[in-house]
């Protein structure tokens, strides 16, 4: 697999919600797959995508499973190796604004 080698992105902003702290993540362009993909592995965040925008797209996402997860299921229901996962997202994403944000869209929707 052809890579055009590794780069680093910093993000005060992942779509819509803006970050509390910065994040840096990895960055690849596979030339094979002809698509970016963008990591942090110390988040476990990982967004790919035809674009760098629609990597961040993806990224997107990311977060809005991790903050679901982390706020809909009790701590009992994760590792300990998650609840720190989840420490160390809490210190870049609000949750609570992302978790109000999907409750308001969906039941704006319905």
């Amino acid at each position: 697999m052809a890579s055009l080698g590794t780069s680093q992105l910093t993000l005060t902003k992942i779509g819509k919600y803006e970050l509390l702290k910065p994040i840096t993540f990895g960055m690849d362009y596979l030339e094979e797959y002809t698509h970016y993909v963008l990591y942090n592995a110390e988040l476990s965040l990982f967004g790919c995508g035809p674009t760098k925008d629609k990597a961040i797209e993806d990224l997107e996402s990311e977060i809005v499973g991790h903050v679901l997860s982390f706020t809909l299921y009790p701590d009992e229901a994760h590792t300990r190796e998650s609840l720190v996962l989840s420490d160390r997202l809490k210190e870049h994403v609000d949750f609570g604004k992302v978790f109000r944000s999907r409750v308001t869209s969906k039941i704006s929707i319905n």
